[in-house]
């Protein structure tokens, strides 16, 4: 046999120094431990996903993955071995070859176990380099080399394999655990000061109603919570939210369905009778309309000198159209959780390009954290971070509206 022995190489035994299912309690606990260490005005004021992405960050774990295509050696070095012939001792010149693997994940989960046993534990070298394989011989050729290094690269892709078995239901797992940790310590903290985690914008309307009838109207009528450290922000109920959606969207229906009625109006013009439908439903305190005109094409609620709820109405002329509309939209929503929708306007013949370039300029826009969702065939959801507070998050729908051009035949 040409390979020398290794002991006393710089080799370690893989996979043994630890039970796999301990990392997966102690990074349970770690979770939980993130979560309460966060102060209550602290944890209170950060969006929830926030703290799940964090805290998913530091916990979750990722076996593994050996980069064979990178791999790289040392130059071969000279050795002499003492060995056993026939009852004697003699002196074997020959020479150590060390092969490095690098790899993507976590380093740690090589001291740990797998479910899947292959006899004696492979012996290599693991550090943030890679596993370095070290094999010692002489008259080796380069055959040699390659299948005794397939031997050892064998046993180890299959014990992570085994622990990927493990590891991807605890990381599916993780979100979900770490989210319920935050929303029950959330609620947790507001039942003890007795406060809403928003002021929950009671916003009453009458059952279902076509766009344009309109309903006995009610009056809104919010109440603040007590002053505390953390202050519950003003906020649309996310049911309400929908409502308002799908007032507009059905608005917008009208609009594709009689396209002569609305293909020579201006923005500020279609904005106006998305304001008659809504303020057909809902009714303010103060001024009897709860939805107001602001500039040429905003349409919003106001509570307490801030904007609660905005929407604008902008004719689609490229991605630079809705990039300058989010800017806009974001430059007047300030507060955490406020809900805004935007309304792009295609006179454009080819409407289905018009939306899938849509929903990729918003997705790219710099201040999308998530989305988008897809609520309907032609509107998206997206949370974005306030340009004032990247912890404030405002949800945007974004919808496209196929309004016919004056031009065409």
């Amino acid at each position: 046999m040409p390979f020398f022995s290794v002991n006393g190489q710089p080799a370690e035994t893989l996979f043994g120094d630890r039970p796999l299912s301990s990392l997966i309690e102690m990074q349970s606990g770690r979770a939980e431990n993130i979560v309460a260490e966060y102060g209550s005005d602290v944890l209170l004021a950060t969006p929830t996903e926030d703290i799940v992405e964090q805290a998913y960050e530091v916990c979750h774990l990722d076996v593994p993955v050996l980069l064979q295509e990178k791999a790289y050696q040392a130059d071969p070095r000279e050795i002499v071995r003492e060995v056993r012939d026939y009852g004697r001792t003699v002196r074997v010149p020959g020479f150590e070859y060390r092969i490095t693997i690098p790899f993507e994940g976590h380093l740690g989960l090589f001291r740990h176990s797998s479910p899947i046993s292959v006899g004696d534990s492979p012996r290599a070298k693991a550090n943030e380099d890679g596993i370095t394989i070290t094999l010692a011989g002489y008259e080796l050729t380069a055959e040699d080399l390659k299948a005794e290094i397939q031997k050892i690269l064998n046993p180890i892709k299959l014990m992570l394999s085994g622990q990927n078995n493990i590891v991807k239901p605890f990381n599916e797992a993780l979100k979900p655990l770490i989210r319920k940790l935050v929303e029950q310590r959330k609620q947790s903290i507001l039942n003890a000061r007795n406060i809403a985690s928003s002021l929950g914008y009671p916003m009453v309307r009458a059952g279902h109603v076509p766009v344009m009838h309109v309903p006995v109207r009610r009056i809104i009528r919010p109440q603040l919570p007590p002053t505390t450290k953390f202050e519950p922000e003003p906020a649309i109920a996310e049911a309400e939210y929908q409502h308002i959606l799908k007032i507009m969207d059905d608005m917008s229906v009208m609009m594709e369905r009689s396209p002569t009625a609305f293909e020579r109006l201006e923005e500020e013009h279609l904005r106006d009778f998305y304001l008659v439908v809504l303020n057909g439903h809902y009714e303010g305190r103060a001024t009897g309309e709860t939805f107001n005109a602001s500039g040429k094409t905003d349409i919003l609620i106001r509570e307490n000198n801030r904007n609660v709820f905005i929407a604008e109405c902008k004719y689609w002329h490229g991605p630079q159209t809705l990039t300058e509309a989010l800017d806009q939209l974001l430059g007047y929503l300030t507060w955490r959780d406020t809900k805004a929708a935007l309304v792009m306007f295609n006179r454009n013949k080819n409407f289905t390009a018009m939306v899938k370039k849509m929903v990729e300029t918003t997705t790219e826009h710099a201040n999308c954290k998530r989305g988008p969702t897809q609520e309907t065939e032609t509107r998206f959801r997206y949370v974005f971070a306030s340009k004032h507070d990247a912890a404030r998050e405002i949800i945007i729908n974004v919808t496209a509206v196929n309004v016919p051009n004056p031009s065409d035949p």
